[in-house]
This record gives C-alpha cells, structure tokens and sequence, in this order.
C-alpha cells in the first residue's frame, strides 16, 4: 500500500538544529528515511525508504555514461542525506542541504504531497499556497 501524506504542519527547529517531525509523518516515515533538496522548487523532499528505492532505481536506468543523467545523479545524490529520527520524534537536516533548499528561518512547514512529504521554509510556504 502506497503511504499518502497530506496536510501542512508547522515546526520549529531547536538550538541544536533538530526539529520534530509531525507524528502523522512519522507514522508513514518510520525511523529512518532520505530527504533530498528538490531539483525544481526550493524545498527538501522527503522519501520513505521503500519511495527512495523506486527513485533510486529509476535514476540508475538512465544510460550511465549520458552527460545529462551523469550532471543529474550529481546533483540529486549530492544533495540527499539519510535522517533517522531520535527518541523525541526529531531529526537534524544537514545544514548545507537547508542552505540549497534555502531554508533560512527556524520555522518550516512539512507538507503532505502524495507518496512524498515536502519541507518548505515558513515565509516561502506561505507565500505560494
């Protein structure tokens, strides 16, 4: 069964650069999962594991030696990190995949789109919605 995320959630990252991860996200996100700086918008998208492995896979069916796919799976890989949720529910986002998505304030939205979630910078949110 495909998990769906929906809705918009609001948080706030900590001193220590960790934020809570809503508890419906979790739910369908389990302790470990990848977060990637989006290749069109300026957000991070976040993939359930099994989510990654169909992305993953379907990367690594373009021909390998393209200039094209090669500058794209630079690009993506670059920037994902693997994130694992502590015992308070929360997760540190590499600072350098903050700054490409340019998420600058303390505050960002998680938001619910389909088979993956987003997380937006608050101002730029709510701007576009």
């Amino acid at each position: 069964m495909v998990q769906t995320f929906q809705g918009e959630y609001l948080h706030k990252f900590d001193d220590k650069g960790r934020i809570i991860v809503p508890q419906i996200f979790r739910e369908k996100l389990g302790m470990e999962f990848q977060i990637s700086v989006d290749i069109d918008d300026e957000c991070l998208t976040v993939y359930t594991m099994n989510e990654w492995d169909k992305v993953h896979e379907d990367i690594n069916s373009k021909p390998r030696f393209d200039r094209e796919t090669k500058e794209m799976k630079r690009r993506f890989y670059a920037h994902s990190s693997k994130c694992n949720v502590d015992k308070q529910g929360r997760i540190r986002i590499p600072d350098n995949l903050r700054e490409k998505a340019n998420i600058k304030g303390k505050e960002v939205y998680f938001v619910g789109a389909g088979e993956i979630a987003e997380i937006w910078d608050k101002d730029k949110w709510e701007n576009i919605r």
